[in-house]
């Protein structure tokens, strides 16, 4: 894959080579307008979510290029070495609750599921290329008794890839895992909040005064980064990042306004308050 390129956009999916020549298309959105100006507007969003795995792009998208909160959705298969589509499987008979789809290893991958789906008791599933179901992991952030037309969602999940290893944390949880196989989570981290986390029933009714909304987790070899905002009392919010020293063991806070120090020439300044 070295000498291909796959650009993923609201458009569709294609294959360029390195030289930025078209190679192939593996989706093509035709819900996808586009308008005088050079941007894109979409019929009732469409869009498609896809990983690789090995020398296979997994895609899923509605069927027959239907409407996104239509059904049915299939998962699409293409070959990158043959270049050609190499099968579909069913996965959702309406529109799906699923989130995104990533790579577990070779053999499998992993649906996340949205938080506010209520009558979706599953924060993943993974299954194997065939779309068999290899596990379904629940979770514990469920909305209850919530009848209004209208509600506020300040979180989503975070996901990234650590050593290779699929990383996960639901919205409104504190716990982040590692998918070690499709069978097994492993706890990575537990984000200690206190009387400052969430609860997905109080964010859905915008009951966020003195609350924490965590909005990314990713880590590096030596440092996990977590943005968020803190609701204050009159419920404005601000924005935050904490940086911990895997090494040290220290946590650093600050404003997302003030950033970082940056004194190299002919860049923007940056600058940290000190501890």
């Amino acid at each position: 894959m070295k000498d291909k390129l796959i650009l993923d956009i609201n458009q569709g999916i294609y294959i360029f080579s390195t030289e930025g020549n078209l190679s192939d298309t593996v989706y093509h959105n035709s819900r996808v307008k586009i308008v005088e100006n050079g941007t894109s507007t979409v019929d009732g969003r469409g869009g498609q979510r896809m990983c690789l795995i090995g020398n296979m792009i997994l895609y899923a998208v509605p069927e027959d290029n239907g409407h996104f909160n239509d059904g049915p959705w299939m998962l699409g298969f293409y070959d990158i070495d043959n270049m050609k589509q190499a099968g579909t499987v069913k996965i959702s008979k309406s529109r799906p609750p699923f989130g995104k789809i990533y790579a577990v290893n070779h053999k499998s991958y992993a649906l996340t599921y949205k938080t506010l789906f209520p009558y979706m008791p599953y924060m993943l599933q993974t299954f194997g290329l065939a779309g068999d179901t290899l596990c379904r992991f629940s979770h514990d952030e469920k909305i209850t008794d919530f009848k209004g037309a209208s509600y506020s969602n300040p979180e989503g999940d975070n996901a990234y890839y650590f050593n290779e290893i699929f990383t996960f944390r639901h919205a409104y949880n504190d716990t982040i895992f590692r998918i070690t196989s499709p069978e097994r989570l492993l706890l990575a981290y537990i984000l200690k909040m206190g009387k400052y986390k969430l609860d997905i029933n109080d964010a859905v009714r915008s009951n966020t005064k003195e609350k924490i909304a965590v909005t990314n987790f990713f880590e590096t070899k030596k440092h996990v980064v977590i943005s968020y905002r803190l609701h204050g009392a009159e419920g404005k919010a601000k924005g935050y990042k904490s940086i911990f020293s895997k090494t040290e063991k220290h946590l650093t806070n600050f404003h997302d306004e003030l950033g970082f120090e940056n004194n190299l020439d002919n860049h923007i300044p940056f600058s940290i308050p000190k501890e």
